[in-house]
């Protein structure tokens, strides 16, 4: 093989190589979407409590630089309110309300994660506010979603730095079952608790399905005899028939 011909191969080679790399890279990104406006933009995240979702950001289009002249601030915010559960009325305040601890963060970075734990069992709303987001500019954003649950022994770790002079390692390993057995039990009754309400939402179509066709058939009915009664009238009066 010639030399020529030789360095086209490698170039060849090294093209094919970029293009599969770029591919690849498109291919893992974030969902992204076209924010064109200072309003919030969000989406919702439903779960059980206890749970910890952490929410990966990227924003290529925002500016960090505080002194700039265009700069404006970008936040992301996690809020969870509680499914099924009355949180205010006109005299007070339902108590729950003092667990709630909404999340706001200043995004200063390109690519990063926020995280929340769920107090209750809700929906958390994720959302999204680029003040400088405009029609005539507007601001990609790629965002994603993890979760996991907040672990027993973490928790203690956190608080005390001599974990392992106090607690053998079978009483770590059964705190661990414990708290993963309390993870079951609070995930089952949440799927109950959405289960009971889309069984809910399933009587109410049945019966709708069948209340309005009979309706419909009454009406139907009703006017083919009054429209037959108005022509018979019609014509005895003309002595037609």
């Amino acid at each position: 093989m010639s030399l020529p011909t030789a360095a086209r191969s490698v170039q060849a080679r090294t093209l094919m190589f970029l293009w599969l790399a770029q591919f690849l890279s498109r291919c893992q990104a974030l969902p992204t979407i076209l924010v064109d406006s200072a309003k919030p933009h969000c989406f919702n995240v439903e779960a059980a409590q206890d749970t910890v979702i952490r929410v990966l950001y990227q924003a290529p289009d925002i500016i960090l630089d505080k002194h700039a002249e265009h700069y404006s601030p970008t936040h992301l915010s996690i809020d969870v309110r509680p499914a099924l559960r009355v949180t205010d009325s006109k005299l007070h305040t339902a108590p729950i309300l003092n667990r709630l601890k909404p999340t706001h963060s200043l995004l200063d970075a390109t690519e990063g994660s926020v995280e929340h734990s769920f107090e209750v069992d809700g929906k958390a709303s994720v959302c999204i506010k680029a003040g400088g987001a405009t029609r005539e500019k507007p601001m990609r954003f790629g965002l994603g979603v993890e979760t996991k649950r907040r672990n027993a022994i973490a928790k203690l770790a956190e608080t005390t730095s001599d974990v392992d002079k106090h607690l053998s390692h079978m009483e770590i390993e059964l705190q661990r079952i414990g708290d993963e057995m309390k993870t079951i039990l609070k995930e089952a009754d949440f799927s109950k608790e959405r289960d009971a309400i889309f069984h809910q939402q399933t009587q109410s179509m049945h019966s709708a399905a069948i209340f309005w066709p009979i309706v419909k058939v009454c009406v139907l009915l009703m006017t083919g005899f009054t429209q037959a009664s108005h022509i018979v009238r019609f014509f005895q009066s003309r002595r037609i028939i």
